[in-house]
């Protein structure tokens, strides 16, 4: 589904359900901040106003600590915190308007912040802990996310060294990988390591796309392009966990959920790995069963990936003994990137650092 330029991603496959919960994106909190500050066109203006509209008319409750998070931490550069205080103050404002002040602020085309009072004097440089604002502390510490970027960053990585005949060989490293060395996996990296080392040419283009991987990137260049790539892989893992009762990730109970962005790279990735069920009765917690395809390139037999790809589910047990408490996987990922040769860590500087 289509609003504007936002498009609507479902964890599981649209059934035409109305959503209880949207995840907003990092871009829809940057119009908003945009839009507040007059410093966006007609057109964007419009998308925003019916994205708005649509969200106070079906009372979808908005999630936008994520966005902050992302917003306001960067590669290598620690937290900008009146960034976020900024952007926070402008999203819960315009995220209470209902019907009549939506239409009401969207006429007026003088910057809004010259006429909000509140905002004239500057509440949004009020020092909050931002590790504490609507994540309820429980993901805090970051490693759900330093898994999405240490495992992207081995995939271009192994991508350097792929040529036509190791294809398989560079798959079945990555999942060698996965399983004995940093134990935790996650369904959307995997179908980037298929896209990249295995799949067809669309597919490979596609995979390449998302992570903006050129093949010519310097070990720092790896490093930036996967934190940035990580944050696409992460809103989906957010979204997924809303949808299959994961509180002890986000913090927050059950519902239909939709990510709502103006990034195309997510619908790729929904595309190729739809959440299909949750798995309840063999583990403490529950545990999102993503559907994925392959697109293989040719000359590449499905069977010969689904045999290394098997290896995950036969090892599923051993995986969760390595690196299975917090502590354990942020020294490992610190050391991983210490190993691949950089000299500085992604997460150098920053509260949330690993």
């Amino acid at each position: 589904m289509r609003i504007g330029a936002y498009s609507l991603i479902s964890a599981e496959a649209d059934d035409g359900t109305m959503p209880k919960c949207a995840v907003l994106d990092t871009n829809v909190v940057i119009d908003m901040e945009h839009f507040y500050f007059n410093q966006t066109s007609e057109e964007e203006r419009q998308s925003l106003k019916d994205l708005l509209l649509y969200l106070d008319k079906n009372r979808i409750d908005p999630c936008i600590g994520f966005a902050l998070l992302e917003s306001c931490h960067q590669w290598r550069s620690g937290f900008d915190e009146n960034n976020f205080q900024r952007k926070r103050y402008v999203a819960e404002t315009m995220l209470q308007w209902d019907k009549v002040m939506i239409e009401k602020q969207f006429s007026n085309h003088h910057p809004l912040a010259n006429r909000d009072k509140k905002c004239r004097d500057r509440p949004y440089q009020t020092r909050i802990d931002p590790l504490a604002y609507g994540f309820n502390g429980i993901i805090s510490d970051f490693t759900q996310f330093a898994i999405h970027y240490a495992s992207l960053l081995k995939i271009m990585l192994l991508a350097q060294k792929m040529n036509t005949d190791n294809r398989l060989m560079m798959l079945a490293e990555y999942v060698s990988w996965v399983n004995d060395q940093l134990g935790a996996t996650s369904a959307y990296e995997l179908q980037v390591a298929i896209g990249i080392l295995t799949g067809n040419g669309n597919r490979a283009e596609q995979a390449r796309r998302l992570i903006k991987y050129s093949g010519n990137e310097s070990i720092d260049d790896l490093s930036h392009k996967a934190w940035n790539a990580a944050w696409d892989c992460y809103f989906m893992s957010v979204t997924d966990a809303h949808e299959a009762r994961l509180e002890y990730e986000t913090g927050m109970s059950s519902r239909d959920t939709v990510l709502i962005t103006r990034n195309i790279d997510p619908l790729w990735l929904r595309e190729k790995a739809i959440l299909h069920d949750v798995e309840t009765e063999s583990y403490s917690i529950p545990v999102p069963k993503i559907e994925c395809t392959l697109d293989l390139r040719r000359g590449i037999a499905d069977a010969d990936v689904l045999s290394i790809l098997n290896t995950l589910h036969e090892k599923q047990a051993a995986r969760r003994l390595v690196n299975s408490t917090n502590e354990q996987m942020r020294g490992y990922i610190l050391s991983f990137e210490s190993e691949v040769g950089l000299g500085q860590s992604a997460f150098v500087d920053s509260p949330l650092r690993l």
